[in-house]
C-alpha cells in the first residue's frame, strides 16, 4: 500500500469511528474514541512518546466506564484497542509476532483498568485515576517481565503519573465533566 493510500485510511479510521458514535448520540463513546485513536494511532507510530508517559487509553476507559457502566468499558475497550493498534500497523511495522485483532495483554490491562474504576467512582476522578494508574504500572511490569524479560521499567510510570496529574486529569474534567 501506497504511503498517501496508507495516510488516508488511517485518517479515515478516524473520521469513521466518530461517525459511528456521532450518529448514535454517544458524545463520550465518541471522544473516548478519538482520544484513544491519538494515543493508539498517532502517539503510538511515534514510540518514543511512549517512553515519556504520553498516554490517554486510560483517561478514554475510566470515562466510558464512568458513564456506562464495567462492561461497557471493558467491551469498548478489548474491540477498540486491538483495532487502533492495527490502523497504527499500516503506518509502521508490527513489532511483534502477535496476531492481528486479538488484544494483547496490555489492552487487556487497559480495558480491565477502565472496567475497575467503575468501582472506584465514588472515590472521584482524580484517586480513581490514580489508583488505576498504580495497578496497570503493576500489571505493565508484570506483564514484561514475563513475556519479554524486561527489567522493571521506573521512569516511564513516573513520567505518566506526572503528566496525568499535570494535564490529563484536567483534559478529562474538562473534556468529560468528571
Amino acid at each position: 500500500m501506497e504511503t498517501g493510500t496508507r495516510t488516508t485510511a488511517i485518517v479515515a479510521t478516524l473520521i469513521a469511528g466518530a461517525l459511528i458514535f456521532f450518529f448514535l448520540n454517544q458524545p463520550i463513546l465518541l471522544t473516548a474514541y478519538v482520544l484513544l485513536w491519538i494515543d493508539k494511532v498517532a502517539i503510538g507510530s511515534l514510540k518514543i512518546l511512549r517512553r515519556f508517559g504520553i498516554e490517554l487509553a486510560t483517561i478514554s476507559t475510566i470515562a466510558v466506564s464512568f458513564f456506562y457502566g464495567p462492561v461497557s468499558a471493558f467491551i469498548f475497550g478489548i474491540i477498540v484497542i486491538p483495532l487502533l493498534h492495527n490502523v497504527k500497523f499500516m503506518f509502521i511495522t508490527q513489532d511483534d509476532d502477535w496476531p492481528p485483532f486479538v488484544p494483547t495483554p496490555y489492552g487487556v490491562i487497559d480495558a480491565l483498568g477502565g472496567s475497575l474504576a467503575f468501582f472506584l467512582k465514588g472515590m472521584g476522578f482524580f484517586y480513581a485515576l490514580i489508583a488505576i494508574l498504580l495497578l496497570k504500572y503493576i500489571l505493565y511490569a508484570i506483564a514484561d517481565r514475563v513475556m519479554h524479560d524486561r527489567p522493571v521499567d521506573i521512569v516511564s510510570p513516573v513520567m505518566n503519573m506526572a503528566l496525568h496529574i499535570i494535564f490529563f486529569i484536567p483534559l478529562g474534567k474538562a473534556v468529560f465533566g468528571l
